[in-house]
């Protein structure tokens, strides 16, 4: 998830990581 997360913006980082937690 990592891999894809790299290919991701930031900004959507942030929001896929406060989803997670």
């Amino acid at each position: 998830m990592v891999a894809e997360t790299a290919l991701i913006p930031p900004s959507i980082q942030e929001i896929l990581i406060s989803s997670l937690s």
